[in-house]
């Protein structure tokens, strides 16, 4: 009966490792966070501000005052002499990345051919590290302009200043070729009856809560992302705490008035963290666990001359316990993984499955 089983699993692994999608454990950047208290609530009517992103110049207004506008219209285009550095940063960083990426492999060729020495490679692998951080903070930049890196052949000076909810332009509160600072409000947009998050903040927080913030919460396993519009200038009588108001504009999500719900607000840049995501995470043995690409065990396989045909498609997974440190929308911030290790980023179950095959290869004679 235990050899059926074996030789199912077996089956199911040949199946699974073609299926797996793997990545690399990657250092990110992760907001600071607070767990907040909220309750949906509904309003008649409110104000949103657009902010300025960075400092620079309105060039142009797409929209006037009186115009019905939907989330993610174009508001404003904006010229920056910041964006300007930052994508010229960019395109050199990409250069000198794809560069030491080839010296990088290269040497790597050479210190198997003992011609270089590991002292040596190490050192162009801090250098590799160094540049690779340097790049991802500059793409996570761009991306909170709605700027994808990836789309950037030249230098560029000019950003679109979207607006984040439904409703209609009040107020322009800058006139075009106005110069503006990072976070100066430009634009006023009233929006119709919906639907927002009244979170209770402690007092401690209060230099660190914005306009403009980040707000995640769940409901019916669904993410609902939601930006601070307006905090109150008086403490909840019970709680003793801030009110912050955050509108919810996604139309997707049926939610319900007074429903209570926990959630996180993101406040500010912290620190790097190797990080994986969300969705490789499993629980196994009374511990969060990450499954790894066992790359020794399978260049051994591959080695050998008698099973290089037998196991050439077939993955090994070994499972790692991590701890979790941060997290935000996308991933999770954990020890226990190293940066670069290739990863199992989504349905680990399948891994699991490899791995419980393995185990009982070994032990259930």
């Amino acid at each position: 009966m235990i050899k059926i089983f074996i030789a199912s699993l077996i089956l199911i692994n040949c199946a699974f490792s073609n299926e797996i999608k793997l990545e690399n454990a990657q250092m990110r950047k992760f907001g600071k966070s607070v767990e907040l208290n909220s309750k949906v609530i509904q309003l008649p009517s409110s104000k949103q501000s657009l902010m300025a992103l960075l400092d620079g110049k309105i060039v142009k207004y797409y929209i006037k005052e009186g115009d019905i506008v939907k989330k993610g219209d174009k508001i404003a285009l904006i010229q920056s002499i910041e964006l300007s550095k930052m994508s010229a940063e960019y395109l050199s960083l990409k250069e000198q990345f794809k560069s030491i990426e080839e010296n990088y492999e290269g040497s790597l060729a050479l210190n198997k051919k003992d011609i270089i020495s590991k002292q040596e490679l190490n050192l162009q692998n801090i250098q590799r590290k160094d540049i690779s951080a340097k790049l991802e903070t500059i793409i996570s930049q761009l991306k909170t302009l709605d700027i994808e890196a990836k789309d950037i052949r030249n230098t560029i000076s000019e950003y679109t200043l979207f607006a984040h909810n439904s409703g209609i332009v009040s107020t322009l509160l800058k006139t075009e070729y106005s110069a503006v600072s990072k976070d100066t409000e430009i634009v006023s947009i009233v929006k119709e009856k919906s639907f927002y998050l009244k979170s209770y903040l402690p007092v401690s927080y209060s230099e660190f809560v914005k306009p403009g913030q980040k707000i995640s919460t769940n409901f019916n396993g669904k993410n609902i992302i939601s930006y601070i519009e307006k905090i109150l200038p008086e403490l909840d009588e019970i709680t003793q705490r801030i009110i912050v108001l955050s509108s919810i504009d996604d139309e997707k999500v049926k939610l319900y008035s007074n429903l209570f719900l926990s959630s996180i607000l993101y406040y500010e840049t912290d620190k790097e963290y190797i990080s994986v995501k969300k969705t490789a995470l499993s629980f196994m043995n009374n511990e969060w666990v990450v499954f790894v690409l066992n790359e020794d065990e399978h260049k051994e396989k591959e080695n050998a001359q008698t099973q290089v045909n037998s196991h050439k498609e077939e993955l090994e997974f070994k499972s790692l316990g991590v701890k979790i440190i941060q997290e935000n929308d996308e991933y999770i911030a954990i020890e226990g993984v190293e940066e670069n290790q290739k990863y199992v980023s989504d349905e680990p179950y399948k891994a699991k499955s490899i791995v419980l095959k393995s185990s009982l290869g070994e032990h259930g004679h």
